[in-house]
C-alpha cells in the first residue's frame, strides 16, 4: 500500500520507510494527495533537483571550454 493516509492497511511503518531511504541514500517522502501530505515538498525536491543537476552540468561545461579555449600566444616586447 502506498497511501499514507490509509494508516490501517500500512505494511511498513513510516520508521521502516525511513531506514530503508536512509540506507540506500535517498530522500523519503510519505504522500497522500487525498488529504494534501507531503506532494508538494516532494514535487519542490524533485524540481530543486533537477534544477541543481543541470546547473552542475552546465557549470562543468563552461568550466571545460574555458579550460581547452586556445589561449592567444603571449608576445613579448619589441624593442
Amino acid at each position: 500500500m502506498n497511501k499514507c493516509d490509509l494508516n490501517d492497511q500500512r505494511q511498513i511503518s513510516k520508521e521502516e520507510g525511513q531506514m530503508l531511504a536512509q540506507n540506500l541514500g535517498m530522500t523519503f517522502f510519505e504522500i497522500s494527495i487525498k488529504d494534501d501530505t507531503g506532494f508538494f515538498e516532494c514535487f519542490n525536491y524533485i524540481v530543486d533537483e533537477v534544477i541543481n543537476i543541470n546547473l552542475d552540468k552546465y557549470y562543468k561545461k563552461i568550466q571545460t571550454e574555458s579550460l581547452n579555449a586556445k589561449k592567444p600566444k603571449k608576445r613579448g616586447w619589441l624593442f
